[in-house]
């Protein structure tokens, strides 16, 4: 196996000499606080699972509705970590699906960001959830997300 050990330093350094650690727990505690209180103010979806943490490229966590379900369609909330931006993706089930319905919204108008592949990316279309974020008013910006949800749903039942 070939590692980069200089990454490896850098890491270990970053995590003694700062509050990495502790920022990225307290970061999960936020979205898993985030995606309960969408749960419970959001009871026409089904949140599937917990979070997942994928490496600090983006945590994320999913749910769905009987109508999106049907189409083989969610949505994703996910946290891109180098960016440091919460997204809000219209997903398929599975990779045929995501690519039929990439096909189906290329064509049609609409706002926002679409994959550049659908075969690789796990979004087909993408927006971002919030302009700015401030952690010091968590119930507001929670009660925010869930406005810009259901916005987004409401536009994305119209496309699909």
């Amino acid at each position: 196996m070939k590692i980069n050990s200089n990454y490896i330093s850098e890491y270990k350094k970053i995590l003694q000499s700062t509050n990495l650690q502790k920022g990225y727990q307290e970061f999960v505690k936020f979205f898993r606080g985030f995606r309960t209180y969408l749960a419970g103010n959001l009871s026409e979806y089904k949140f599937t699972g917990n979070i997942v943490e994928n490496n600090m490229d983006y945590s994320y966590f999913q749910f769905t509705n009987d109508e999106l379900q049907s189409k083989g369609l969610k949505f994703v909330i996910a946290f891109t970590h180098n960016k440091f931006e919460y997204e809000i993706w219209l997903s398929g089930m599975n990779r045929k699906t995501q690519i039929s319905y990439h096909d189906k919204l290329s064509k049609a108008k609409h706002a926002y960001t679409m994959s550049p592949d659908p075969n690789r990316f796990d979004y087909i279309l993408k927006d971002k959830l919030f302009d700015e974020v401030n952690y010091d008013d968590c119930e507001r910006l929670f009660d925010s997300a869930k406005n810009n949800i259901q916005a987004f749903a409401k536009k994305i039942s119209m496309l699909v």
